[in-house]
């Protein structure tokens, strides 16, 4: 991407919960304006021009600072670019606050749409769900590209590509406390071990190389607590901070964690309906629950935009049903020192799923012998709640 941009790089910001000044929104447009100045050429004239004439522009909405330092400074600029510059915002979900991130995209899409500025934006972030509601809003959805980073990119490549130079960088810098172990260090089924564990995900495998590299500290008795299950807790805590955090912005975690609960239980991907049946829920109310987990969590309609070939052959239908994406997460979510609150005791789930399949198949039997159909597929039956919304026979 490095290459592509080489020349065509406007400007870009990169949003981080928790650091000064790289959480505020109104830090965005200040930043992204002065790089455009340094990266654009002559556009660096105007835009001092206007800083002279409003020099409290640092402290006005972000409004005003994009279509004053942007979208005015570059309606001034003669000729215009060459090329199109690119301008890259990441992590807009590290932004603090729900509202501004929204306001963020709100006015991108002014700028672009409607004024036509000359810039194209490349916006990263976590599928949220009020950042998804506001890319399907019309004034953004006609003029954007959404692409979903998933297995189709072959992510497994470049990570397994990430650790090999990672371990390398490591073994290089424990050169003594690693003089008897044959390079290259891990061997390859460690590599293929850890791959498989990121799902598609860096986070995962910058994580255990930032542990297992850690200062003071020997490589290989920190590689090893990686990969035993019953010793994690410390090496992933950058991880568990992250998948901590969403799931603490949810007001009642209890119904959250009795729906995940149910997606351990089974053992495939359920759709909403089964696990709405099972935990007594009204219709819509499982993925009304799970409304911001798409970052971690794939639901049956995400796939709108990139259409998919379902293998007839797939006995579970995988796109049918939501899914966690992350092994990690589930990882997190059985270890009660990693999770603390959020954690999923598996017994207690299985049983409850027990008890709640027997007590539908129950209520199926009863109703079917009240219509007098002799069928697990009645018709005509207004008071049958599951079949009627899904083809499945058992929720079990």
């Amino acid at each position: 991407m490095c290459f592509g941009l080489y020349g065509r790089l406007g400007g870009s910001f990169f949003f981080s919960r928790g650091k000064l000044g790289r959480e505020q929104g109104h830090f965005l447009f200040m930043t992204i304006a002065f790089q455009l100045a340094l990266n654009v050429p002559g556009l660096r004239e105007h835009v001092n021009r206007i800083m002279c004439i409003q020099p409290a522009l640092h402290t006005k909405s972000m409004e005003v600072q994009l279509r004053s330092l942007i979208i005015d400074a570059l309606a001034q600029l003669e000729p215009r670019p060459q090329h199109t510059p690119v301008v890259i915002i990441d992590g807009l979900d590290e932004c603090e606050g729900h509202g501004t991130q929204q306001d963020i995209l709100a006015l991108i899409s002014e700028a672009v749409g409607t004024h036509k500025v000359p810039l194209r934006f490349l916006i990263a972030s976590r599928p949220e769900a009020h950042i998804r509601e506001s890319f399907e809003q019309t004034s953004l959805y006609t003029i954007t590209r959404r692409i979903v980073l998933d297995e189709s990119f072959n992510p497994n490549r470049d990570i397994k590509v990430f650790l090999q130079d990672g371990f390398s960088k490591i073994f290089q810098r424990n050169s003594r406390l690693l003089s008897h172990v044959e390079a290259p260090w891990p061997g390859e089924g460690v590599i293929d071990l850890l791959v498989q564990k990121s799902s598609g995900q860096f986070i995962y495998a910058a994580t255990a190389l930032k542990f297992i590299g850690a200062e003071f500290f020997h490589p290989m008795k920190q590689l090893e607590i990686v990969l035993e299950p019953t010793r994690r807790s410390s090496a992933f805590s950058d991880l568990d901070h992250l998948y901590t955090q969403i799931l603490s912005v949810y007001p009642n975690p209890e119904a959250v964690i009795h729906v995940l609960g149910i997606l351990l239980a089974f053992h495939c991907p359920q759709p909403p309906a089964v696990i709405e049946d099972i935990l007594g829920m009204s219709e819509g109310e499982a993925k009304l629950v799970l409304r911001g987990l798409h970052s971690l969590l794939s639901f049956p309609d995400d796939d709108d935009d990139v259409k998919r070939v379902v293998d007839e052959a797939d006995p579970y239908g995988h796109f049918e049903g939501i899914r966690l994406l992350h092994a990690s997460f589930h990882d997190y979510l059985i270890d009660k020192g990693r999770s603390g609150p959020y954690f999923i005791d598996m017994p207690e789930a299985r049983a409850q799923l027990t008890v709640a399949g027997f007590s539908l198949i129950t209520k199926w039997i009863l109703n079917i012998e009240r219509c007098e159909v002799p069928s697990m597929f009645p018709l005509g039956c207004d008071d049958i709640p599951l079949q009627r919304r899904h083809d499945t026979t058992s929720p079990s």
